[in-house]
């Protein structure tokens, strides 16, 4: 995923930053800024400014209900109201918004 962000920026050429949107289910920013760095050492990416908007994880059911959760255990996967399976609709999310 750090990768694919590199190679986007490559294809622009030389940049100030980037603003990126994260999934906590996918990766915590705090990796993502440490892979990135560590990938991007002795590059012209080196010290381009990194804005990351995290998303926490949302879960939710066909009856309506719905939940925050990051790290939910396989007991809390299912709806307290209708003991169907929750889906989750927010959380994983990887998408690269603006590059300047």
């Amino acid at each position: 995923m750090v990768w694919n962000v590199i190679e986007e920026l490559s294809v622009r050429g030389c940049i100030q930053g980037f603003r990126l949107r994260l999934g906590e289910e996918v990766m915590s920013s705090h990796v993502f800024k440490n892979i990135f760095e560590e990938f991007t050492r002795g590059t012209i990416f080196e010290n381009v400014d990194m804005d990351i908007e995290e998303v926490s994880p949302m879960f939710k059911c066909g009856c309506g209900y719905w939940r925050r959760g990051k790290g939910l255990k396989m007991d809390d996967m299912s709806c307290p109201r209708c003991k169907q399976e929750l889906e989750m609709f927010k959380g994983n999310e990887f998408e690269l918004l603006d590059v300047y």
